[in-house]
Order: C-alpha cells, then structure tokens, then sequence
C-alpha cells in the first residue's frame, strides 16, 4: 500500500506508475490522478506549445532522425556512417527549397548512406520518386 501524493488515498502499489527514483519504484502520484492532471486544457496545451517549439528549434535533427528511423524500418542503414556524419551532411544543405534523395532508393536496395545521398530540388525529388536514374 502506498498514499497518493495528490489525493492523499492509499492504493495498492499496482496503481502507481513505476519511476525508478521513486519509493517503492513507483511514482508519487496514483495513475488515475497522473491521467486526470494531463488530460487538463491547460496541460495539454502548455505540452503541444512546447513540442511544437522544440521541432521548430531542431529541424535539422529531427530530419536526421526519421531519415534513419525509416531506413532502419526497412534494415537499410550503413555501419560505416555515424550520427555526427548524418548531421554533417544536412548542414551542406543548398539555400532553398532542397530536399535530401537516395540515390539508390531504399525500396530498390539502396543504403542509407552518405555514398548514397545527394541534394534535389522538391520538385526533382518528387518527379524522381524511385526511380534510378544515372
């Protein structure tokens, strides 16, 4: 049994979240009053402001990183290449509306790789789609 920081019942340890600082391992405040105070307007707005600020703040990383979540999705990624490599190359990006392709697309077999990468205008990039191109 364990007192909920928040409204002060007690409840079995199952009703807590776990939190590996916490007493017990579990969080102070119970599920329910966890839930209830994230599913408050103010809450949620304060969290999407502040989500919205951090993507907008690192693009660049972001970018990197579902580039490489949907390579690994598809067990393209290289053992060659680097995080540092990946965040290098973004920042050789061209002034403008440019987006990064694959040369050899990933659904043809192509690696997620710097070797593979080059920079398109969106509209190359979109007419290319999947296409191999020499």
């Amino acid at each position: 049994m364990k007192q909920c920081s928040k409204c002060k019942k007690s409840k079995e340890l199952s009703e807590f979240y776990a939190q590996k600082g916490g007493k017990l391992g579990k969080r102070g405040a119970c599920k329910q009053c966890v839930k209830e105070y994230a599913s408050l307007p103010s809450t949620r707005k304060r969290n999407n402001a502040a989500c919205r600020a951090y993507y907008q703040e690192n693009k660049d990383k972001n970018r990197v990183k579902r580039a490489k979540r949907r390579a690994a999705l598809k067990r393209a990624l290289c053992d060659c290449c680097s995080s540092k490599d990946y965040t290098s190359f973004e920042a050789t990006r061209p002034e403008g509306d440019y987006h990064l392709d694959h040369i050899i697309p990933l659904s043809k077999g192509g690696k997620h790789c710097l070797k593979n990468f080059q920079w398109l205008t969106a509209f190359d990039n979109r007419s290319k789609k999947d296409k191999i191109v020499s």
